[in-house]
């Protein structure tokens, strides 16, 4: 029936056929090679299917395809925040991660991300365009686009996401894994899991591979690459520098924020102070 066919069109076919009366390929065994004549391309034609086959179901069965949290995870991105789904998912995870908040906590979670959807964030913060005729655009790492979310603060000066900061800081370090080595360290002391600095460990590995056979020591140190190095550290210096302005910034806020919040607390209680004791006169007069 099949002519001429080629060994793939054959073992598609066959494949097609076993597939459609519901049986299990990755159960079938070795074709029998008693016969001088069975076609070795079709036999191996017909493994690759089988390894790839078994290949599926075990990715199947372990990757966490059905996770429902891993899938609300996926709206911790800036973009598009206004969905009303996104603040069911952020509802979700804020009760199904253990011990970190309470009731009350997830409630006010619910509060602050109504005013992160409304808020005025500027693009810049979470994408970036070239300036070229191409007109790229190149999407900055979600750990820096929050970081910027956490140190912004309200029209006196307090925080404005302090419980969601408390859970999208918790989420964001399981992005960046649960290494005992790291666990004392906290999330800007961290090494950034970020595409870039994958890239720059795989390109790393890759030039020592090459260059070295796979030993350091091996590499030659040459002009160039001591001139790279030289220019590596000193962006990593810079970038240093300047996370380290905005943390002590977001200190400054911080402290200004207490100190508000202290004295108005004291205020209040003084003007419950100052109610209570006119209305005890009150009392005094009606009772005379």
């Amino acid at each position: 029936m099949l002519g001429h066919a080629t060994a793939d069109i054959v073992s598609r076919s066959i494949i097609d056929s076993l597939k459609s009366d519901g049986v299990d390929i990755t159960k079938m065994l070795m074709l029998e090679r008693d016969n001088p004549n069975v076609n070795k391309a079709i036999e191996d034609i017909l493994n690759k299917e089988v390894v790839a086959e078994r290949k599926k179901n075990e990715l199947t069965k372990s990757l966490p395809l059905k996770n429902d949290f891993l899938r609300h995870l996926q709206y911790l991105q800036p973009f598009p925040r206004q969905r009303e789904s996104f603040r069911t998912s952020i509802t979700y995870l804020s009760r199904h991660v253990p011990y970190l908040l309470t009731n009350e906590e997830v409630d006010r979670v619910g509060v602050g991300w109504c005013v992160y959807q409304m808020a005025d964030i500027p693009e810049e913060w979470f994408r970036k365009t070239t300036v070229s005729s191409d007109q790229i655009i190149e999407y900055l790492p979600i750990d820096k686009y929050w970081y910027r979310i956490f140190s912004t603060a309200t029209s006196i000066g307090t925080p404005q996401y302090v419980v969601l900061t408390k859970l999208v800081k918790y989420l964001l370090y399981l992005s960046h894994g649960n290494s005992d080595s790291r666990s004392d360290k906290t999330i800007n002391d961290r090494s950034s899991l970020n595409e870039a600095s994958i890239n720059g460990l795989r390109a790393t590995k890759a030039a020592v591979k090459f260059f070295g056979g796979g030993k350091v020591h091996a590499v030659p140190a040459t002009s160039t690459l001591i001139s790279k190095v030289k220019d590596a550290y000193s962006r990593y210096t810079k970038d240093n520098e300047q996370q380290q302005k905005l943390i002590k910034s977001t200190d400054v806020v911080n402290g200004t924020a207490e100190v508000l919040v202290t004295a108005a607390n004291a205020k209040l209680i003084k003007n419950n102070e100052n109610l209570n004791r006119l209305r005890k006169k009150e009392r005094k007069k009606i009772n005379n």
